[in-house]
């Protein structure tokens, strides 16, 4: 199994799991719906979590080529 590939998986994940809280905890703080801030920063998360998604669809193909769960 390409075990570096899901050990660099992993850590991206990681790292976008921080990232994705930094940005909820800045949205929280500029919590005006009004507030371009706000709406740039939600973007930020949509765009985020689009990569963690990927990420993890990658680390399950993966796992199911090695299982030949195909």
């Amino acid at each position: 199994m390409g075990w570096d590939k899901l050990e660099e998986i992993g850590e991206e994940l990681r790292q976008l799991g921080h990232e994705r809280r930094e940005v909820v905890q800045q949205i929280m703080s500029a919590a005006d719906a009004d507030s371009p801030e706000a709406r740039r920063l939600y973007e930020d998360l949509d765009a985020i979590s689009g990569e963690a998604i990927a990420l993890l669809q990658q680390q399950q193909a993966l796992i199911r080529d090695q299982l030949n769960l195909h």
